[in-house]
């Protein structure tokens, strides 16, 4: 079993860092967005049944 260096934990854990920030800031923007599509959610139906 190979020994890890104290340097290959420090990347990980800034890895992991990012992936959370990325995934929190997913997170925030599907949820501005479905906020978003409730409030214009008429304006935006009335459009579909319009086009299809």
């Amino acid at each position: 079993m190979p020994q890890m260096s104290p340097m290959w934990w420090e990347f990980q854990f800034i890895l992991f860092i990012l992936l959370m920030i990325l995934t929190t800031i997913m997170i925030y923007f599907i949820y501005f967005n479905s906020a978003n599509y409730k409030s214009n959610n008429m304006k935006k139906k009335e459009q579909i049944n319009w086009k299809w």
